[in-house]
């Protein structure tokens, strides 16, 4: 039975359905995604976050500026906010915790609610897992395992610990390296134009960014995406450049990434998360499109007379339409 345990002070403000307007969430959509736990302080997510496992955040800010009632966090396992807002809805299919956490939109949960000294400006409800978690997490490992098997079509260089990559002028181009190159430098410069995307595969199953310089010269943040598909450690900190922190996506999801002291601008994706690290909005913009696979071919109808096991499935062909 569903339990709602209000606890101390407690607002609600007037609820208002924002169904029609709440657009559909793509994996694509969401700027940090875990397909495990997320575990978190004293930072911001600036924009859709997800994790299939549990969630803990305190003292933290998710969700843009003014993004409305919408999902901001989507989580399917225990999720605890302690300290922080929250500027759109929450949809867990795990037990809540809210204690000092304001919600600029409405909360919907299957497990207990437990709620302290917060304010939403939606109502509490129980309601079903809205959200297919796990179909954005196949979708991050299915990325990452297509990205890993296209060929090179640029070469990264190393020299006195500088590391640049060069994307072609207005094409898609993917670069190799290992986690132990990566790990040598100590600046990454990568270049190209504002058309231009690039994909770094990084190869190992222990990899590093931190205390690097990250440099982006004519291509943008929401272009570059380094691709971490065999690491199962990652761990980020105190990198990239002042403005941007790293100016790229991370894709690591089968990794367990710990990210402190620094900032993304760029969606991260991981196995699991912990750490204090910030992430600005940075969408990648050069997803590979989907594999739809292409429908079972029809069972056609034996000829008249011949036992069949399921006749109502067969497509009649013209010699037996009329059969």
């Amino acid at each position: 039975m569903k339990r709602f345990v209000l606890l101390s002070t407690i607002a609600f403000f007037p609820f208002v359905s924002h169904a029609s307007k709440c657009a559909e969430i793509k994996p694509q959509d969401y700027l940090v995604f875990s397909r495990g736990e997320i575990s978190y302080a004293k930072s911001d997510f600036q924009g859709l976050t997800g994790a299939q496992g549990a969630f803990t955040f305190e003292r933290f800010e998710v969700g843009p500026v003014k993004s409305g009632s919408c999902p901001r966090l989507v989580t399917g396992g225990k999720t605890t906010l302690i300290s922080g807002h929250v500027a759109g809805g929450i949809e867990t299919t795990g037990a809540l915790t809210l204690k000092k956490v304001s919600v600029a939109g409405k909360i919907a949960s299957e497990g207990t609610v437990k709620i302290q000294e917060s304010s939403s400006h939606g109502r509490v409800k129980q309601a079903p897992a809205a959200r297919n978690l796990a179909k954005a997490g196949e979708y991050f490992l299915d990325q990452s395992s297509r990205l890993a098997r296209l060929a090179p079509t640029v070469k990264a260089s190393l020299t006195d610990g500088v590391l640049e990559v060069a994307a072609t002028p207005g094409a898609y181009s993917i670069a190799s390296l290992t986690a132990s190159e990566l790990s040598a430098a100590k600046v990454i410069r990568l270049k190209g134009d504002d058309v231009s995307v690039l994909v770094i595969n990084v190869s190992g199953t222990e990899a590093s960014l931190e205390n690097l310089d990250v440099q982006l010269k004519g291509i943008q943040t929401g272009r570059v995406l380094l691709n971490f598909f065999e690491a199962q450690t990652l761990r980020v900190s105190a990198s990239g450049s002042k403005e941007l922190g790293i100016g790229a996506t991370l894709l690591a999801p089968l990794a367990s990434v710990t990210f402190w002291n620094g900032l993304v601008t760029g969606g991260l994706y991981v196995g699991s998360l912990c750490g204090d690290g910030q992430v600005n909005p940075g969408h990648f913009v050069g997803w590979l499109p989907e594999i739809v696979a292409p429908p079972a071919p029809p069972i056609i109808c034996p000829p008249q007379g011949a036992a069949f096991f399921s006749q109502k499935q067969c497509v009649p062909t013209p010699a037996s339409a009329g059969a």
